[in-house]
């Protein structure tokens, strides 16, 4: 049976020091011709966040199935 991804949930360590957290719908993944740059995190209270990854040490990602 296939199993369906809802939404990623992620932390991201700043090269400040900083953390943000939140959700994006797909897993975060570097690969091909096109160099990914940035990505939009989704927080719990509705708010978005562009984030650079030039600025990023570590993403942290845990899948969340759809039951």
């Amino acid at each position: 049976m296939a199993r369906v991804i809802e939404k990623v949930a992620v932390i991201v360590h700043y090269t400040d020091g900083k953390s943000d957290e939140g959700f994006i719908p797909l897993p975060l993944a570097s690969g091909g011709q096109a160099k990914v740059e940035f990505f939009t995190l989704n927080r719990v209270d509705d708010t978005s966040v562009l984030v650079n990854l030039l600025h990023v040490i570590r993403v942290e990602q845990s899948i969340i199935l759809k039951e």
